[in-house]
């Protein structure tokens, strides 16, 4: 009986020695598997699989996952949402992946002989990205989403308003992407178009351009992008009269700033369709007068752009 009430002293003696630090340390061992378990999402994965007929099921692809991450399953922070679409190719099956953790983004083409081949690549990707951005905390990058690529682009653009004629010439361009921005450099050429007067069936000259220009865009939709551009250009357009009395070459700077949507899709893993619309506003616009018929043209205050082209990405 003494010794009961000694322990029992002895433990009320505990209590009033650690006072409001031991309630303390005691609440949080109660409580810190229930704030682990909160901290837990209740899906570290989210699939949407989108496969023809007679391809894997989503369930088994969702299964094979599902088995892959089941080591790391507990200690996940964040879900990893995964859209798959596989689609017929001319090599077997094309899938492209778009995955995302918060606010990064990855988005992946890639091709296979079989569905299978596919589903068992879904499920290893989707495995990775629970390992090694599930487990982080929300905020932090998606490494693959963020990496940094590079593309040499080769197309053809035409123009409505710059030359007397609208115009069509090659462009070559060269540039980066990360995540969902893009920068590019690019040199085009617009080929000479002929001016007309209203009183000779003969053109009196012809004008050309030549324009370099920088343009950035952000993708607001990705696989396939698209999103808005600004672009900046500078070059030179120059000419030359004849049929007249007293032939004569001239120039003038060129300067424009634009604004405009950019499209591009991916065809492989390292090429790409892209296409460009824009409206272009001359901040400088050239002037041409011919001796004795006066000005033959003036450039607009709006023209209109557009642009295709295949981009080569590595």
């Amino acid at each position: 009986m003494v010794r009961r009430w000694r322990g029992h002293d002895r433990g009320r003696g505990l209590a009033a020695a650690g006072g409001p630090w031991a309630a303390a340390i005691l609440a949080f061992h109660l409580l810190s598997p229930c704030a682990a378990a909160a901290r837990v999402p209740a899906q570290p994965i989210e699939l949407v699989w989108n496969a023809p007929e007679g391809c894997v099921e989503r369930q088994i692809v969702l299964g094979a996952i599902e088995r892959r991450i089941a080591a790391v399953k507990s200690r996940a922070r964040r879900t990893v949402k995964l859209a798959a679409s596989v689609q017929p190719s001319a090599g077997g099956y094309a899938l492209t992946l778009r995955a995302s953790a918060g606010e990064a983004v990855m988005v992946r083409r890639i091709e296979a002989a079989t569905c299978a081949d596919l589903a068992q690549a879904t499920a290893l990707i989707a495995a990775l990205l629970v390992e090694t951005v599930g487990t982080t905390e929300e905020g932090e990058s998606l490494e693959a989403g963020s990496r940094l690529r590079g593309f040499v682009q080769s197309g053809v653009w035409s123009d409505l308003g710059s030359l007397p004629e609208p115009g069509f010439g090659p462009v070559l361009a060269v540039g980066l992407m990360v995540e969902s921005f893009r920068s590019e450099l690019s040199a085009g050429y617009l080929a000479p178009r002929s001016i007309h007067v209203a009183d000779r069936e003969a053109a009196v000259g012809d004008l050309r351009l030549l324009a370099f220009a920088a343009r950035v865009c952000y993708a607001i939709l990705k696989a396939p992008d698209f999103g808005p551009c600004l672009s900046a250009e500078y070059g030179s357009m120059w000419g030359r009269s004849r049929n007249v009395a007293s032939p004569e070459r001239a120039s003038n700077h060129w300067l424009l700033a634009a604004t405009g949507l950019h499209f591009s899709i991916d065809l492989t893993s390292w090429l790409a369709a892209s296409a460009q619309i824009s409206a272009g506003f001359p901040l400088a616009r050239p002037h041409f007068d011919i001796t004795g018929l006066g000005p033959v043209h003036d450039v607009p205050a709006v023209v209109a752009r557009a642009q295709v082209g295949l981009e080569w990405r590595f």
